[in-house]
């Protein structure tokens, strides 16, 4: 099966789930349903909760892992929850560009954030 995206194609504003299917009887729900925050996380945010689980939110084992700084990760987990609405505050522009410059985050990620900061658009 293919990744479900989570952002529309064309527009990059945030999609909805309508419709719900049973492949084993057919059975078909329709509605709009709204998905629970991990589904909005973008893939590398993905793949860090994903080795913070693996590595039972040790920030340390991490930090090795990823070959970064224990603050680096503190504040790459900051960011996530951030996307998560679990955090308030928002970086502003050039602490995503700092953090890009840095190599904390990708280009697509830290294009990602920035649009996010716009509203999206």
């Amino acid at each position: 099966m293919n990744k479900m995206p989570n952002k529309c194609p064309s527009c990059e504003n945030q999609l909805f789930i309508t419709e719900l299917k049973c492949f084993e009887c057919g059975t078909t729900v329709c509605g709009k349903f709204k998905s629970n925050s991990l589904f909005y996380l973008t893939s590398s945010s993905v793949e860090f909760i994903e080795l913070m689980l693996q590595k039972r939110g040790n920030l340390t084992e991490v930090a090795k892992e990823l070959n970064i700084s224990h603050p680096t990760v503190r504040n790459r987990l900051d960011a996530v929850l951030g996307e998560m609405s679990f955090l308030k505050k928002s970086p502003d522009v050039i602490e995503v560009v700092e953090k890009l410059e840095s190599g904390e985050v990708t280009f697509e990620h830290a294009l990602e954030l920035i649009r996010a900061l716009k509203g999206g658009k």
